[in-house]
């Protein structure tokens, strides 16, 4: 389970800088919060990874 507390990392090395991949997850939970809401990662058998993004009524 602490591997998927690393999802929200935002990645820096020399490939992220090149193609800036990797920091998806952790912009993505930054935008999140801002607004309310949770981001929740979970395993998928055999493979693979669900999101699950709840947030909160317009007001």
């Amino acid at each position: 389970m602490a591997h998927r507390n690393r999802g929200w990392l935002a990645h820096i090395s020399l490939q992220y800088i090149w193609d800036w991949s990797g920091l998806g997850l952790s912009i993505a939970r930054s935008i999140i919060l801002a607004h309310g809401g949770e981001l929740t990662l979970s395993n998928r058998k055999p493979v693979g990874l669900r999101a699950e993004i709840r947030l909160p009524p317009a007001a």
